[in-house]
């Protein structure tokens, strides 16, 4: 099924309640007819909006920014690991972070780092890479199902090295990996899943449907929209873990109007909107929290998805969204 077809379907107002850093526990949920019982620890747009704006002017500087971020957020000790790349040893290497839920069903969620292009590399890959540890913050606020893993990738090689890490039950143990890419120019999150074929396999399309309802959960998140962004793109980090058969997606908000921005000489960080930005972390802080409820299920011919004979089913009430 097309994406077009199921996000005409997902009409649904719903409200999310956040935590905040200051808290010690999150919220109570909203009490609305129709309360969300998700919970993220958010972070205040202004702590984001400096954070993207403060860009590294290297590779071994970012890597150590990025290390110093994730240790501010929780990520110590046994949780933080850094691997070494196996193809460009010149490269800082992975900085990979795990938040540990009730099962080794992992999730994980990635961005490059490394400076590319004529600019500041802001966008492309700062935007996305300084965002992680913010999302891995946000994780906290409740006991999660699934493993997280954050992985700060370095280099072409990284996804690809970070997989080649990975024992093989480790690699059946993925449920779904987010690549996260070039955010903070559009306040819409535009999404892609790589496939040859024009029709997506189920998972995929599962995957896509929980980014839907993620922005439909916050009525000033825009709706995602697909647009496939390889024509800008210069690395699919995403393909290492197809080969893998995980489902993938990748997140960017980059509209047709501007697919020469990356990684031009106008890839500055005052090409980033702090507005867009911060509504971009929101939209993907609210789709990893729904996701680890779904991860587990989106290879599955479960009712949540379809009914019988294939046909498309829809229950709102099925759905970690609604109480």
């Amino acid at each position: 099924m097309r994406m077009r077809s199921v996000l005409s379907v997902l009409c649904v107002t719903l409200t999310l309640p956040a935590a905040t850093r200051a808290q010690k526990a999150p919220l109570s949920p909203a009490r609305s007819g129709s309360g969300s019982r998700l919970y993220y620890y958010a972070t205040p747009r202004s702590t984001l909006e400096t954070e993207v704006h403060t860009v590294p002017p290297d590779d071994a500087a970012r890597f150590d920014h990025l290390k110093v971020l994730f240790s501010g957020q929780g990520c110590s000790g046994d949780q933080q690991k850094i691997e070494p790349l196996g193809r460009v040893h010149s490269d800082p290497g992975n900085l990979v972070c795990m938040w540990r839920g009730d099962s080794t069903s992992t999730v994980v969620v990635l961005a490059e780092y490394q400076r590319k292009g004529k600019g500041e590399g802001a966008i492309e890959n700062w935007s996305g890479a300084v965002l992680l540890p913010y999302l891995y913050f946000a994780m906290q606020a409740r006991p999660r199902e699934n493993t997280w893993v954050f992985v700060e990738s370095g280099g072409r090689s990284g996804a690809a090295d970070y997989v080649h890490s990975l024992s093989a039950e480790q690699k059946k143990q993925i449920r779904a990996m987010v690549v996260l890419t070039s955010l903070g120019v559009s306040p819409a999150i535009f999404f892609y899943s790589s496939e040859e074929s024009d029709y997506l396999p189920a998972p995929i399309v599962h995957l896509q449907m929980s980014l839907a309802l993620a922005a439909l959960s916050d009525a000033r998140v825009p709706r995602p929209e697909a647009l496939n962004p390889f024509r800008w793109l210069s690395s699919d980090d995403t393909q290492p873990f197809r080969y893998i058969h995980v489902p993938a997606i990748v997140l960017h908000s980059i509209p047709n109007r501007d697919a020469a921005l990356p990684g031009s000489a106008h890839d500055t960080a005052a090409a980033i909107d702090g507005n867009a930005y911060f509504l971009n972390y929101r939209a993907i802080a609210v789709f990893l929290v729904g996701l680890d409820a779904l991860a587990t299920r989106l290879n599955t011919d479960d009712g949540i998805w379809h009914g019988e004979q294939g046909q498309f089913h829809f229950d709102p009430n099925d759905l970690p969204y609604v109480h």
